[in-house]
């Protein structure tokens, strides 16, 4: 008999676990801070910092409320509106509260780019956001992430299939 199923076989009955817990009641800021870590190629890696755009916090925090049903923000470029509404509220979603995400691109190209310049970024240098990855090859491409609770991370583009006849508890569009 081979013991040494046995351990992967403890792992994987354990492994749901994190489905079962409630959501950490934390702002969306907050959950940014603690758990985004963004580099840039070439950069220094730092925790998101919400002193460097201070501005955003009302509209990150926005995203959790129950007295609105969308958050429509306008703002000029490179003024950090990718990294605190995007990046941030997927940051704090994988580790406080997660649910199915979906991230819409202007095209499928734009879509491959967000996932390999900034999603994949932001999983592999953010510690509680990497220990949330199953390790699986299967459950991560380009398109798709799943975690190890259950959330599953898409990144689409506008067309009819991509936007219908799904279930998505958060969804952000953009440009």
């Amino acid at each position: 008999m081979n013991d040494a199923h046995y351990p992967q076989a403890f792992a994987d009955a354990c492994s749901g676990y994190q489905a079962l817990k409630p959501p950490n009641r934390v702002s969306i800021s907050q959950g940014a801070a603690e758990n985004l870590v963004i580099k840039q190629t070439g950069g220094s890696a730092g925790a998101w910092d919400a002193s460097e755009t201070p501005y955003m916090v009302h509209a990150m925090d926005s995203l959790a409320s129950r007295r609105h049903e969308s958050v429509v923000f306008v703002g000029p470029a490179r003024t950090g509106k990718t990294a605190g509404l995007l990046l941030g509220w997927m940051a704090h979603n994988v580790v406080n509260d997660p649910g199915d995400m979906l991230f819409i691109q202007m095209s499928k190209e734009k879509a491959r780019e967000f996932s390999k310049t900034d999603v994949d970024r932001e999983m592999r240098n953010s510690p509680n956001i990497a220990s949330m990855r199953t390790g699986r090859v299967v459950d991560s491409n380009t398109h798709d992430t799943m975690f190890r609770h259950g959330m599953w991370l898409r990144l689409a583009w506008p067309t009819v299939g991509n936007v219908s006849g799904s279930t998505y508890r958060y969804v952000a569009i953009t440009d």
